[in-house]
């Protein structure tokens, strides 16, 4: 299925809000819980396109996780800055893998065959975020002091962690190379010839580790970035419609004329107050994508009826305003973009 992140947000959010109107729960519970459904939708997704690898997996779900509770506070720059520094912080997954062949070898070598030690080395602080001339650069000069050390806060945490999460993997990757590059060494071979020996072998091993992980970068940040566009949309429309509940649904009861919000159906009644919020709240898209946007989720989650009713009242609404988009500079979503993915079990296009 193809969906665009906005689309994609709004239905979430949707989800929330109906939940949240017919049930008891806290507000932030629902919320909270919603997203982290959707961040393992986005784990997931990352992970089928591995052929097999683990690795894009566990990159994302540890990636993605301490980032939920500020979901609220990103913008479309941010995301973008985050996904650059996770594909960044894998650049140095090389050598955390070469560290363990090193020790997978060390034991069983004679003395001085393993020079140098290690081929790779760790990399400096600075590679983690853009350079200069990047594109990003100004993005990320841009962000407030808060926003930028909190992100400097992920780099630190994230390039403690992620090794740790993937030290199992990576320890088996690393003993069946040492088992492999041993096996191939010839027994009468000299102290010099076996460190040459060696060295070729480690060097075309670290080649493929550094191809292998420029691909699982490649993925991690490219499924990071796509939730970090969609998660903190749905979030921010969730907590938008929360806060301004009153002014929307009174909006809505005096365009709705002939019905008592109370008494339409719990799913109309939110498509109704996300469209009115985007219209009256936000306002950083053209009415009539609102409007079609809502329109799509009546026919998608209620019925073709609830769609024309749905049309009928947020058209009345937005011809009532009379002042143009205003877009922000931190929309989340300033364009369409297109995710491939299945919903629900269910592969719609």
């Amino acid at each position: 299925m193809r969906i665009s992140v906005r689309r994609l947000a709004r239905e979430w959010a949707l989800k929330v809000l109906y939940q949240y109107d017919v049930g008891d729960g806290d507000l932030h519970e629902v919320l909270m819980t919603a997203m982290d459904h959707l961040r393992q939708d986005f784990v997931h997704l990352g992970s089928r396109t591995s052929s097999g690898s683990p690795f894009e997996e566990i990159c994302l779900d540890v990636l993605t996780q301490p980032l939920l509770p500020r979901l609220p506070h990103f913008h479309l720059a941010l995301a973008r800055l985050y996904a650059f520094v996770a594909a960044a912080l894998l650049g140095e997954a090389p050598w955390w893998q070469e560290q363990l062949l090193e020790r997978a070898l060390r034991n069983k070598l004679p003395a001085g065959a393993l020079q140098p030690p290690y081929l790779l080395s760790a990399l400096p602080k600075r590679a983690f975020l853009p350079p200069s001339g990047h594109p990003l650069e100004a993005d990320y000069e841009a962000l407030s002091p808060q926003e930028k050390t909190e992100l400097e806060q992920f780099l630190h945490e994230m390039r403690e962690g992620l090794p740790r999460h993937l030290e199992s993997l990576l320890r088996g990757i690393g003993r069946q190379e040492a088992k492999r590059i041993l096996d191939s060494l010839p027994p009468s071979a000299s102290l010099e010839e076996t460190r040459n020996l060696l060295l070729a072998q480690r060097e075309e091993f670290n080649r493929q580790q550094i191809a292998r992980w420029r691909r699982i970068a490649d993925t991690v940040r490219h499924y990071l970035e796509l939730w970090l566009r969609t998660a903190p949309f749905a979030t921010q429309l969730v907590l938008d419609v929360s806060q301004h509940r009153n002014q929307l649904d009174e909006a809505i009861g005096e365009t709705a004329v002939g019905w008592r919000l109370e008494r339409l159906v719990a799913v109309d009644r939110n498509i109704l107050r996300i469209g009115a919020c985007e219209l009256l709240i936000r306002r950083e898209l053209p009415a009539a994508v609102i409007i079609n946007e809502a329109v799509e989720l009546a026919k998608k989650y209620s019925t073709a009826d609830s769609g024309r009713f749905v049309n009928g009242v947020l058209s009345a609404m937005a011809d009532k305003l009379a002042a143009a988009p205003t877009p922000s500079p931190q929309l989340m979503e300033q364009e369409e973009t297109l995710i491939e993915m299945e919903l629900d079990g269910k592969d719609e296009s």
